[in-house]
This record gives structure tokens, sequence and C-alpha cells, in this order.
């Protein structure tokens, strides 16, 4: 028989701290009182509150055997770190292929010698057009190695903008103003300046496109998230430096005609606008990040510490000074990460990032029942002089239907099986053509076991109420999800006994092109709060 079932849901919202001295240690042995949260400049209470330090646990077990810990001693007991996972994302937008080899070599030295056991990691980049993942999600090392080292083989620009941007300059260099065609050069090269200029802000957007979906499909990964974060950053003007050789080449000679700077200052506002907006989405979500830049400007023998201060602090997007590493270090400083320059010794920098993640403290709260989704600024203190903190400026709740569709997509990301509770089960009928074009249907069916899924008496029926939630990932290695369906029904009670004994299906069609496909369903338990997903692999083929 079925009994009603009564849920109540706490949420509890954790915020990650870093707490070091002056020289950069961490600083160990903090109480709960030790520390003030606010929320939107308003103090929360605490209602969780954990110390992690792996070295103080190591220490901790060797005195247990030893001898007792002393009664009364200052702080909390730190318990050891829980594994992490380790996100390389490679923005090859700006970057030349020595520095980009350079990166993925080190980044690759790093994961090799320094995530611990149960650690995961996986590959990601941006090739100039869209986001690919290069390895899965895996404590398996090996496929993310790979994978860098096939960036540091690859040749060539990472796109044609570079080469123009190149051979602009270069017809700058061999511009004699004082020739009988320089007026015709002038203009061409005021034209190919404009275009490269529109170009580059296209797939400026699209890099930060790709860095919003990538953030996206890895929003349903547990625990702490580490994204090394490299790239040759973004400016707001770009082509700014070609316009000043150009008109610098003319200066005295003739008139350089319309100045062309009102329609670059409203491209640069609008590349403002948008760098402005994703370093809030980067600052709402649950990663924290090591940014690492690899582009031009970066001093020879310069180590990577040098951007590894936990003060690196990068301004919104400007015209002044240089700003590409800068918009690299801003997303570090507002995740509570730290921000680095590709270097030789980058992989020995990188050390500090994993410290970050074996010697922290966690503070939980009790956000705003009646505010899921919203976004909120976060400030920690420590009542101690002479300590620096790092944590992330601020949070976005997930709401219910978020974490669902994060975790379908985080089932396809992932090496290992999923989280399966309810016994869900994906079949897949028999493809057919569509009426039109090359796409084919492929006919879906979710199964779950009635007796998995809670159900409310109402009247003489007893309710159950489900949303299903789909992510499928294309034969190019793309992610997309679709639109949550939902599903409620009733059982009548005389048929609840033989029905718990049964399984219930819902059934999707999708039209696809030819391919290999993955498709995830996470199947929500809307009434009884649970979450069970299942994966499946098809081909979208006719059968013969």
């Amino acid at each position: 028989t079925s009994t009603f079932v009564d849920t109540v849901e706490v949420r509890v919202v954790n915020v990650d701290v870093v707490v070091l001295d002056l020289d950069g240690r961490p600083v160990t042995g903090l109480a709960r009182e030790d520390f003030v949260l606010t929320v939107d400049g308003r103090p929360v209470e605490l209602s969780n509150f954990a110390a992690y330090d792996e070295a103080a646990t190591l220490r901790a077990s060797l005195e247990a055997i030893s001898a007792p810990p002393a009664e009364g001693a200052p702080g909390s007991p730190a318990l050891a770190a829980p594994p992490s996972t380790w996100i390389v994302y490679v923005d090859q937008s700006n970057v030349q292929p020595g520095p980009r080899g350079e990166l993925a070599r080190s980044v690759s030295d790093f994961l090799a010698s320094s995530l611990r056991t149960g650690d995961r990691s996986m590959v990601a980049t941006f090739d100039g057009k869209s986001l690919k993942f290069l390895s899965s999600l895996s404590e398996d090392r090996a496929p993310a190695l790979a994978a860098l080292a096939k960036l540091q083989r690859r040749a060539g620009f990472p796109s044609g903008l570079l080469g123009r941007a190149s051979q602009i300059q270069a017809g700058i260099a061999s511009l004699d103003p004082g020739s009988r065609g320089a007026s015709s050069q002038v203009e061409i090269l005021r034209y190919e300046i404009e275009r490269l200029d529109e170009d580059l802000a296209l797939r400026q957007r699209a890099a930060f496109q790709a860095l919003r979906d990538l953030l996206s499909l890895v929003a349903g990964v547990e625990g702490r998230v580490a994204l090394i974060y490299g790239g040759g950053g973004f400016e707001s003007d770009p082509v700014g430096n070609l316009y000043r050789m150009l008109e610098a080449k003319l200066t005295g000679r003739f008139n350089p005609g319309l100045d062309p700077r009102r329609e670059r200052d409203l491209l640069a506002a609008q590349n403002r606008v948008d760098y402005e907006r994703l370093l809030t989405e980067v600052n709402a979500s649950r990663v924290t990040v090591y940014s690492v830049f690899a582009g031009e400007g970066r001093a020879p023998g310069l180590s990577a510490e040098f951007g590894g201060s936990p003060e690196a602090s990068g301004p919104s997007l400007s015209l002044e000074g240089r700003e590409a590493d800068t918009s690299l270090a801003a997303f570090a400083t507002a995740t509570g990460g730290r921000s680095f320059v590709s270097a030789p010794d980058l992989g020995e920098q990188l050390e500090t990032a994993q410290r970050d993640f074996a010697s922290y403290y966690s503070l939980g709260y009790h956000p705003v029942v009646s505010d899921p989704g919203g976004f909120h600024d976060l400030k920690v203190t420590v009542r101690r002089e002479g300590v620096r903190v790092l944590h992330r400026r601020g949070v976005q709740e997930r709401t219910a239907e978020q974490v669902a569709g994060n975790a379908a997509t985080e089932a396809l990301i992932a090496a290992a099986p999923p989280k399966n509770p309810f016994g869900a089960v994906i079949r897949v009928g028999e493809v057919t053509k569509a009426k039109l074009g090359r796409a084919m249907r492929v006919p879906v069916r979710v199964l779950v076991p009635l007796r998995a899924v809670t159900l409310l008496p109402a009247g003489a029926a007893h309710h159950a109420s489900l949303s299903y939630h789909f992510t499928l990932r294309d034969p190019d290695g793309g992610y997309r999800r679709l639109e949550p369906r939902p599903l409620a029904f009733d059982v009548p009670g005389e048929k609840l006994a033989a029905a718990l004994d049964q399984r219930f299906s819902f059934e999707i069609v999708l039209e696809l092109e030819p391919g290999a496909y993955q498709l995830a369903a996470a199947v929500v338990d809307t009434l009884g709060g649970a979450t069970s997903v299942a994966t499946v692999g098809f081909e979208a083929s006719k059968r013969r």
C-alpha cells in the first residue's frame, strides 16, 4: 500500500574559501566563529562548516596512533579534501601554435604529476568556430593527456584572422605615402582593417558563447570544479594598433580622410558589454578559474608565478592599456582562483591550484527560499590579522529544472555510469526515414518501474508527477538539450497492487541527421525530489 510522503526541501549553498598568510601559505586551524559571510551585504548564519586539509588529516592520523589529541585544541578538526574535477579549456582563437604547445605541455605535466586519487579530468577547446570536447570526464588521466599531446602537435594558425592581421601590418610597413598610388592603397588597407575588425568581433562573440556552453555543460558535475583556462584573452578594440600604425605612417604626408573612430567606438563598446555579461556568468558558475595567459606580449624568461598572485584582478575591457591578459585574470578573481602566464615553469606553479583544492574551508548557508535562480553577491571576511581570502564573488542558485538538465548532460560527459536509483531504461525503436530531407525519425521510450516513484493518495487514486530532461550528443561531438517534458498520471486504488510490478513509459520521437548519437534522460520525481539518469547510444540510420 502507498503512504503519504511529506517532503521538506532544505537547500544549502556552500561557499569554498581559501585562507592564506602574507607569504601565500594556507592558514589552517580556523573555526566557524572565525568567518563572517555576507550575502548581498547582509550577514548570514552559517548552517554548515567544514575544514579540509590533507596534510593536517595525515598528521592527525599519525598522532592518533601515538597519543590522543589534547582536549580543548583550538580550531576544528580538518578533513581530507574530497576528490575534485579538473577541466582544461584551451581557447585557441588568439594563441599561436608555439605558445599553445607550451601551454599544453605544462598543463599535461601538472595533470600527470599532481592529480590525487579520485580526481577527474577532461580537455575541451574552442577552435575558433565552436566548442569541442577532446576527452571525456574520467578518473583515468590517459585520455586527457592524449588530448593535450594532440594539441601540442597541431600546426598552423588557429584561424586565418591572425594571418590577415600580419598581412595588413606588412602592407602598412611597405606603404610609401608619397607614391602615386598611395591613396588607393590606404583605402584598401582601411577597408581590410574594418572587415578584420568585424570578423574579430564575430569570433570573439563565438568564443564567449563557447565558454557559456562549457559552463552550462559542466554545471552538473558534483564537487569542486577547477577550470584551467588557457588563451590569449579578449580585447575591446583588437585592431586599434593597426589603425594607429596606419595613421602614424600618414602623418604629415596627406589628409588621411574620414576618421573611423566613431564606428570603432561603437563596436568596442559592444565588445565591452558582451564581456561584462560573460564575466557575470562566469562569476555565477560553480567553477574556480585558474587562468593562463598565452597570448602576445609575454616577456621572455618570465615565470608563470608572475600572474599567480591571489590579488590579481582584471578590469573590464577598456581602450587604455594592455587588456587581453587582464581580461582572463578577471575570470580568476571573480571565482576565487588565480591567474598565471604561460611559461616553462607553469606546471610547477599550478601546484598552488592543487593546494587551494586540498586546504580550504567550506561555509554553508540557507538561501532565501523565495528566490531560486537569483544571483547574489558574496563576501567572506576572517577575524584574524594578516590573512588573505580567496572565494567566489557571487552565486546563482540553480532551479530544480536546471539541476535535472545538468544531470543528464553530465551523464554524457563523464565516462562513469550515471546514478540511476529508479532503474530507468531507454529503448530505441525502429528508425525510419522522415518525409523530407535526409533526416531520420528515431522513436525513444523511457521505462521506469512504478514502485520506484512517489505516489500520493488523491481520492480513490494515487497521483504521480514527473519531468523528463534529455541531452543529446551529436556525431560531431556537440551537445544539445531538449525542452523538458512533464508527465502526470493517476493510478486507480483497486489497480495499484498490480501496477506496482509494472513499468510505465514515456515516448519521444527525434528527427536527426544520419550518424551516431548518444542520449541521456534524467527522470525527476517532482513529488519525492529524486532524480534518475539513464543513457543509450544509437545509430540514426535505417536498419537493413
